[in-house]
């Protein structure tokens, strides 16, 4: 099969951690995979760097590159700032409306008989512009594939294939790595955004702190996206809750990037990973953890409450309640029979949702989809 995969690369991004995986693992099976991408990547046989959101009409490179490739199936891994050009000279916005003109290309295939299938990261929840958006475009693929049963669904046919685990091998030295052997850790892991509230959780820690055992550390490892004005603003209200923490001397921040590899062997030295967060159409540090054994506190929402309730690898708080958030992660601080028994959980579901069983369900999709196209033909 060959298939064209639009997304990002070669970036400090979630959807290329997401992506990369995928790819090289369809071509280990013998797939012809094509990635089209943003100018910014390196450019090989299989890697096409041409989508310059700089251009008023970045999408007609996109679309030749695809007529020039022929695929049997496109796969776009969507998320809005990835297909959003810069307006009027304003700066790049994250929008719908920023990446409305995608839809033309979108329906110049559906026209043409193209199959299309897109994954959907973005949470769209409540918001009016993206639900007007998504029930849009969802008219115009073969299939929208999200991560979680809980996401907005678009129109069209929806697909529902859980967020994966990525591949891991056993990393021993995590602890002291990291610096912190003997203490008992408590990890955020994750570029700082508006919807993560990590802020909001060291403003809790001394409630935590006094509680937990004596050796309770936490560790902050949140660095903000490259060149991400909003998360340089999130960073810095981190950083003004550590230092203002009557108990920052159990804190400790490490403000840095990581790649893939790195990230799972930070997630690995912790004792649990707390995700506070307000909304999530899914989480790569949950999957992370997953694939690491590492438990988790999370809040119950999108995909986060899914991976909760099918790994039952954590413990689930209304986001709203914290208190209940605060008892979540001090129950287990002090209970290492527990952790051990989600972290048990929590490889057995990384293994039901491993990059090879993923790539099954992509494969299986794709055939569908192109199945039924060649059947209904080209509009035109």
């Amino acid at each position: 099969m060959r298939v064209v995969m639009v997304t990002s690369w070669d970036r400090h991004c979630g959807i290329y951690s997401y992506s990369r995986p995928l790819v090289e693992e369809m071509r280990r099976q013998g797939h012809e995979v094509h990635v089209i991408c943003h100018s910014d990547a390196r450019k090989d046989d299989m890697v096409h760097p041409v989508i310059d959101l700089d251009r008023p009409e970045w999408y007609t490179a996109l679309e030749q590159k695809v007529a020039e490739l022929k695929p049997d199936v496109v796969h776009i891994q969507f998320e809005y700032g990835l297909y959003a050009r810069r307006r009027y000279g304003m700066p790049r916005g994250s929008g719908a409306m920023d990446a409305l003109e995608f839809s033309a290309t979108l329906f110049g295939w559906k026209v043409a008989g193209q199959p299309t299938v897109m994954t959907m990261h973005s949470d769209n929840e409540g918001v009016a512009d993206r639900l007007a958006y998504i029930d849009f475009i969802g008219r115009l693929l073969g299939a929208t594939i999200v991560h979680t049963p809980y996401a907005t669904r678009p129109s069209g046919d929806v697909r529902v294939i859980p967020h994966m685990a990525p591949k891991v091998a056993h990393f021993p030295s995590a602890m002291t790595r990291f610096g912190y052997p003997g203490r008992l850790v408590v990890g955020m892991a994750g570029y700082p955004e508006w919807y993560k509230r990590y802020d909001w959780f060291a403003e809790m820690w001394k409630d935590i702190a006094g509680e937990a055992p004596s050796n309770a550390l936490l560790v902050a490892a949140c660095a903000p996206r490259p060149g991400s004005a909003e998360g340089e603003r999130h960073a810095r209200a981190l950083q003004d809750a550590i230092a203002s923490s009557p108990m920052r001397d159990s804190i400790q921040y490490l403000p840095v990037l990581f790649d893939s590899d790195g990230f799972l062997d930070l997630v690995s030295s912790f004792d649990l990973l707390v995700l506070p967060y307000q909304s999530a159409a899914a989480s790569g540090p949950s999957m992370a953890a997953s694939a690491v054994g590492t438990p988790v506190v999370a809040s119950a929402v999108g995909g986060l409450r899914s991976y909760v309730e099918s790994s039952g690898a954590g413990i689930m708080v209304d986001p709203a309640d914290a208190a209940g958030f605060r008892d979540a992660v001090i129950k287990l601080l002090k209970d290492g029979e527990l952790r051990q028994q989600l972290s048990d959980r929590a490889r057995h579901y990384a293994e039901e949702v491993s990059v090879g069983r993923t790539v099954e369900r992509h494969l299986g999709l794709y055939q569908e989809i192109i199945a039924r196209v060649r059947a209904e033909g080209a509009i035109i």
